[in-house]
């Protein structure tokens, strides 16, 4: 009894030291960190599913073709670092980042593909025409009610026209954005 109850008064004192719920805090939260990061990684490979559900069927290859490459360059590169006795690293938060920020340009990409193939200038344009052209004959007739809702209705086609043509802008660099982070991938796998 005696000896547990001078173990007792110890664990008491030491909870009592910062250091030493600092230690313990820590080792519990090492202990845990597994289960997280596999979670994370779980829920990051069925976000990564679903977006390449999503996309169509050329952009999802490009990306796996990009992913094949980076596996069998990772693949040669821990041949090498084998054969030269150093420990193989198996995959770069870096190139993983990239690839992350490849696979959301892809679905971007879709994204404004989608919408400018739903859109045309031509059409916002001849509205937006007509339009005037029936503003003016309000103007004419001096129907105010009218005049406010067509200059209304302008405004609205002129912000359309306007959001498709940064659609339009957006797209191209979308497009060498892809380029770029695929040849940067490329060269960091190198």
């Amino acid at each position: 009894p005696l000896v547990a109850a001078a173990e007792v008064a110890y664990l008491v004192g030491m909870t009592g030291i910062p250091r030493f719920r600092a230690a313990i805090d820590a080792k519990v939260h090492a202990e845990r960190q597994p289960t997280r990061t596999a979670v994370a990684h779980e829920q990051a490979q069925a976000r990564l599913a679903q977006i390449l559900g999503t996309l169509p069927l050329e952009a999802s290859a490009r990306f796996d073709a990009l992913k094949t490459r980076c596996r069998e360059m990772q693949r040669l590169a821990a041949g090498v670092r084998a054969q030269a006795g150093a420990t193989a690293k198996q995959s770069s938060p870096a190139l993983d980042r990239l690839l992350w920020q490849f696979v959301r340009l892809l679905l971007v990409q879709h994204s404004n593909r989608s919408f400018l193939a739903a859109t045309s200038a031509e059409e916002i344009g001849t509205q937006l025409t007509s339009l005037r052209e029936k503003e003016l004959q309000a103007r004419e007739r001096k129907d105010e009610r009218l005049t406010r809702s067509l200059v209304d209705s302008i405004a609205t086609a002129e912000l359309r026209l306007e959001n498709f043509r940064k659609a339009e802008s957006n797209a191209e660099y979308v497009d060498a954005e892809l380029v770029r982070i695929e040849t940067k991938i490329q060269a960091t796998l190198e």
